[in-house]
């Protein structure tokens, strides 16, 4: 190794981030062309691995993120407060309040690690104690009159918590103090506790606790062999940092104690005013004044009452504890010398179980669980040059048309063409077949319109009654159209601009000529107001036991052998006490793994029975039900089924719409049917984001994933229970997922998709169950990811309002000439071999975009661009950016004619030139000139 040239390469891989993988692919390529290495060797050492590379420069191509420190606050007009949970001061005007503002986490306070309970890492209650006192002191009013901590702050795994103090005005001598906290990426702030501080009247040093004898005479010491082993026995799950009681003494109702952080919090604990977990280790003592401590039920701080805090910085402390009010405890704190540290009039003790501080976690886990909100929006004044197409219940439009080949045919055509999809006559009517014909029809009509690139200047408007529930779960009155939805917003991915969705009640009519001129891609109208659906952060109820089951009740899972299927089996015996459990699937016990999974799940304490049953075959599904024993009566369902047959809108046929629609709209309907008069205690339904974003490539699970969300509105507003969860990317492998290459799953993450670890997915599942919401789409986002993208256009239209005013156009310095030209300007400038060369940089520059290279020198302007990673799918995404970049409306099927960037650029030269040749005036002279300059 010392004779070879060689790099030491050290950096920090994190779980969540694919760039440590970039970073390897990138060394194992370099590594190929100078010294071989054995990557496993290298990667698994508990040394930091020394690697041996080409001496040669690398490619400037950064892969490690640049985390710099968090600067100097007072630039942007903050106090640097040297706290370390609360970094920044800034007052409030007008009222003297202060605003105190951090951010926490475990890898920057790794030390709130070891403060967990019930297996859920907290910010101790005596953290927010310690941070209304500071603020306190920032606003002269260092006496905490009270302080209720109404909701436990759950530190999370992975991520930020943005935390504030506010101090609000004086009034009568006190001021409100509230703790408050936001996932990083979440716009809505969780309060967690609130109070009064007042400035107090001075307390003289108490001479008797001074000159207390230590150990106190007549005072008993108690061992404290294994306390801390006996607490995480009944959840108190203590680590090091706040294992800090030293020793115990009691005499009658009292309790003495020594206390003291770990020597590696000394360091620190000079910047707070009492470290946290001194604080917390002095509460620790509070055990001994109660007779049956270790019988008593899991405890929280909630109402604090008079803390005073008299020093700063201790790191050693003797503790005087006695019984207050019950459950209550008065502490007095002082040094080892007998100076007051801290005094605590009155603390009083909540209870609190593991499903209630599980369920607060998943709903403080940051930016995964999403509600569909519908927000107002204006309309012009103007009115569209609109039509009809097939049959339509719009008495007032002003043409009509019978198809969409007259449409094409027509000399002057309208700006918007309706298609009133709910007025259609269809030959079946029931639920099931309604959805089947009617996503059938409609896919026909979509794909013979995107495939007539003349019909490029007239939007497609495809109109619904009763799909979308905007106010309530009642206005959901058509599943199958709400189905179209479903399929039209992959419609819309796939051909961004040439399809609009438009939801009507009975009162609306007036409003839709104006709407027909709205550049959103989705509205609901309602009486004469406009509303656009947006994803928000879910809010969540009290956390609470997320599913009470009976106990010899029976759930019913139905994909019950699957991936999410076996999951969630295994999630409901262990933390919700399921004991009788049937699993069906097409294949029952035949399905691979399916007796294992039934061996381990018996070997948990349920007894599982595992049947075949096609459960989109409604009697099928009636003689598995009827089977179900008497004593152990139905009492949940769970429908994991699915499948997948993904295909581009114009390779979608009928059949593969059938086969995807058949485990969902089939099967959900007999579910809903056989279990109606049933006392079922939950009805959950695994959905797909994908009806909700629109994915491209997947119309047909879209459609059948809307009119499950659909279903589960119509059960709750007839007082069913019913909860879809439409769920995001999974971490782990299932049928479903085990077509998609790492190249999509990268695409995916880049994004800002997120996949879901299966614990992660679980505590999202007791979370939505807690909730009165019928329909929530659990879903991991990288919020930067989102807004960093370059074209917000190009994201589902739910997504935009995440990233709104985060993308505003940057407006020109000036209008001279020499400002910066238009891609058209531009090309126009160039002669056709210089133009050739510009729009084959412009195709490479896309394509190494959309497969999630950095540069554009990853694709050559000769690669075969199926042969590099691009699919059908990619292919249609270059396509969008494509005409975003030119104006020009490309087949979809272009790259397969001409699949090189080279290829492609001429025949893009060839669209623009016939583009500019139809075009009027100075855009027609600017062709002839080009002309001109080419005989030249």
């Amino acid at each position: 190794a010392n004779q070879t040239p060689h790099t030491t390469v050290t950096g920090t891989l994190r779980r969540d981030d694919d760039t440590p993988t970039r970073f390897l692919t990138h060394l194992a390529e370099l590594s190929t062309r100078g010294t071989p290495m054995d990557w496993p060797t290298a990667y698994t050492g508990s040394q930091p691995s020394q690697i041996p590379l080409p001496t040669y420069p690398f490619q400037h191509e950064t892969f490690w993120l640049d985390r710099g420190g968090p600067g100097d606050v007072r630039a942007v007009g903050l106090e640097d407060t040297g706290h370390p949970l609360v970094g920044a001061v800034v007052s409030v005007p007008d009222t003297g309040g202060v605003l105190l503002t951090g951010r926490l986490s475990l890898p920057t306070h790794p030390w709130l690690a070891d403060h967990a309970v019930s297996g859920t890492v907290l910010l101790p209650g005596t953290a927010m104690v310690e941070l209304a006192v500071r603020a306190g002191d920032e606003a002269d009013t260092p006496v905490l009159e009270e302080l209720v901590i109404s909701r436990p702050m759950t530190v999370p795994d992975e991520g930020t918590l943005h935390v504030q103090v506010l101090v609000g005005g004086e009034e009568r001598g006190r001021r409100k103090v509230g703790v408050y906290s936001r996932p990083e990426g979440i716009r809505e702030w969780t309060e967690h506790a609130t109070g009064t501080l007042t400035a107090g009247a001075a307390v003289p040093p108490d001479e008797a606790e001074a000159a207390l004898t230590w150990p106190p005479e007549g005072a008993e010491p108690v061992a404290l062999e294994g306390f801390y082993e006996h607490l995480a026995e009944v959840g108190y799950e203590y680590g090091p940092a706040f294992r800090g009681l030293r020793a115990v003494w009691k005499r009658d109702d009292e309790v003495f104690a020594e206390v003291s952080v770990p020597e590696e919090q000394t360091g620190v604990a000079g910047r707070f005013g009492i470290h946290p977990a001194l604080l917390d280790a002095t509460l620790h003592a509070g055990n001994f004044c109660f007779q049956s401590a270790g019988e008593r039920p899991t405890m929280l701080p909630f109402a604090w009452t008079d803390v005073r805090l008299h020093a700063v910085g201790a790191t050693a402390v003797r503790v005087r504890a006695t019984v207050s009010g019950g459950d209550g405890l008065c502490v007095r704190i002082t040094d080892p010398r007998g100076v007051p540290v801290a005094t605590i009039g009155s603390l009083q003790l909540r209870e609190t179980t593991p499903d209630q501080l599980r369920a607060l976690a998943a709903a403080s886990g940051g930016n995964a669980l999403w509600a569909v909100e519908w927000a107002e929006c204006g309309l012009g004044a103007t009115e569209a040059r609109w039509a009809t197409v097939g049959e339509s219940g719009l008495r007032d439009a002003p043409s009509r048309y019978a198809d969409v080949p007259e449409v094409a045919g027509a000399g002057e055509r309208p700006e918007v063409l309706v298609a009133d999809v709910s007025a259609w006559v269809l030959e079946r009517t029931g639920p099931i077949d309604r959805t089947h014909v009617l996503c059938a029809r409609v896919l026909d009509l979509l794909r013979e319109w995107v495939d007539r690139p003349e019909l490029a200047d007239t939007r497609l408007v495809v109109l619904t009654r009763g799909a979308m529930a905007v106010h309530d779960t009642a206005e959901v009155t058509d599943p199958a159209a709400a189905a179209v939805w479903g399929l039209v917003r992959s419609a819309q991915s796939e051909h961004p601009g040439r399809v609009q969705l438009i939801d009507v009640d009975g009162h609306s009519h007036q409003t839709l000529p104006t709407a027909l001129t709205a550049a959103e891609a989705q509205l609901a109208l309602r009486d004469t107001t406009a509303y656009t659906p947006h994803l928000t952060a879910a809010p969540t109820g009290t956390p609470s036991q997320p599913l009470a089951l009976a106990p010899e009740g029976t759930v019913l899972i139905t994909g019950g052998t699957g991936t999410l299927g076996a999951l969630t089996a295994r999630h409901l015996i262990t933390q919700h006490g399921a004991r009788d459990l049937l699993l069906v699937s097409r294949q029952g016990p035949d399905a691979p793994g399916a007796a294992r999974l039934g061996e381990e799940l018996t070997r948990l304490g349920a007894r599982i029975h595992i049947a075949a049953c096609d459960t989109a075959d409604r009697d099928q599904l009636a003689a598995v039900l009827d089977g179900i024993p008497a004593d152990h009566p139905l009492t949940a369902v769970v429908h994991t089924a699915g499948t997948l047959d993904d295909a581009l809108l114009t390779d979608l046929t009928p059949r593969r719409l059938d086969t995807v629609l058949r485990p969902k709209v089939d099967a959900l309907t007999h579910l809903h049917d056989l279990t109606r008069d049933l006392d079922l205690a939950a009805f959950v339904v695994f959905s797909s984001a994908t009806g909700v974003l629109g994915t491209p490539g997947q119309a047909n699970y879209a459609a059948a994933n809307t009119y499950a969300d659909a279903l589960a509105h119509q059960r709750h507003a007839a007082g069913l229970p019913a909860t879809s969860l439409a769920w995001g990317l999974w971490e782990t492998t299932s049928a479903l997922t085990a077509g998609m290459t790492t190249a999509q799953q990268q695409r995916t993450r880049h994004s800002g998709v997120i996949p879901l670890t299966d614990a992660d997915g679980m505590r999202l599942l007791d979370t939505a169950l807690t909730t009165p919401h019928p329909h929530l789409v659990p879903l991991e986002l990288d919020l930067a990811a989102l807004r960093n993208n370059t074209d917000p256009h190009t994201l589902p239209p739910l997504l935009r309002g995440l990233v709104r005013g985060h993308h505003r156009p940057t407006a020109h310095a000036s209008a001279r000439p020499d400002a910066a030209p238009s891609l058209a300007q531009e090309l126009a400038a160039l002669d056709p071999t210089q133009r050739h060369q510009r729009l084959t940089e412009l195709v490479r520059a896309e394509a190494a975009a959309v497969l999630g290279h950095p540069t554009p020198d990853a694709v050559g302007p000769d690669d075969p661009l199926f042969e590099i990673g691009f699919d059908s799918l990619t292919a249609v995404e270059l396509r969008n950016r494509l005409n975003a970049a030119t104006g020009l409306q490309l087949a979809a099927a272009m790259l397969f004619d001409y699949p090189t960037p080279s290829m492609a650029a001429e025949h893009l030269q060839e669209q623009l030139a016939l583009d500019a040749t139809n075009a009027p005036g100075a855009a027609r002279e600017a062709a002839e000139d080009d002309d001109q300059s080419t005989e030249r």
